[in-house]
């Protein structure tokens, strides 16, 4: 019973393979959604895109913190 192949069991492979191939594409359009968000400048981070709002933040945070540490 093992290695006898019903009509089913074929179906099921068939399934499995294209799975891998959509999972790929959902990952791309994930991937690019991510991108266009995080690169396109918006009216609430003051038209600036995203990636430069969250650096300038990084950048004026680490600027405060090594003032601080020069001053103690």
């Amino acid at each position: 019973m093992v290695g006898k192949k019903n009509k089913f069991s074929i179906l099921k492979n068939a399934f499995h393979r294209n799975e891998g191939g959509q999972a790929m594409i959902e990952y791309i359009v994930v991937a690019g959604v991510m991108v266009l968000v995080m690169f396109t400048p918006h009216a609430i981070t003051n038209n600036l895109s995203p990636a430069e709002y969250i650096a300038q933040a990084v950048r004026s945070f680490f600027r405060g913190y090594s003032f601080l540490v020069s001053v103690f």
